[in-house]
């Protein structure tokens, strides 16, 4: 589609026209799958937080009375509350850990056989600015 905007472009209206539509209905059914994807990947983190939560109930009520007395109510509360929650976290954005750097990899594919070398400066800027968003984010939770 972006070639049909070059100066001197062969691409005919049509064929930009089509892939404009293909584009739209791409994008209306990467939200439908997302939404699918989420409610499934909620469903499954929730599973895994209640086993995990049934794992440590079941295993204080078979600690002896010493052991009961090193741990402290606060710990298998923050355990239970805190620690098990990132099965959620993880059931839904796990698979941003092998399909992030394919993306990448494809989008400097993509980029490279659009505009050439000139693609270089963007991905630059990307691979600086994203750092400094996780150094961003920790300043703004630590305020």
């Amino acid at each position: 589609m972006l070639s049909y905007f070059r100066i001197g472009s062969q691409v005919d209206k049509l064929t930009a026209m089509y892939a404009a539509i293909g584009l739209v209905i791409a994008a209306l059914g990467i939200n439908m799958m997302f939404n699918h994807y989420g409610f499934k990947a909620f469903v499954l983190g929730m599973q895994a937080r209640a086993s995990c939560i049934s794992l440590v109930y079941r295993k204080c009520l078979r600690l002896s009375h010493k052991a009961l007395g090193e741990a402290s109510p606060g710990q298998i509360v923050n355990l239970v509350s805190n620690d098990v929650s990132r099965f959620d976290q993880v059931a839904f954005l796990g698979h941003y850990l092998w399909s992030a750097p394919l993306m990448c990899i494809l989008m400097a594919i993509f980029l490279y056989q659009e505009v050439g070398l000139a693609m270089i400066p963007g991905i630059v800027v990307v691979l600086i600015v994203a750092p400094l968003q996780c150094e961003h984010k920790d300043f703004i939770v630590a305020t």
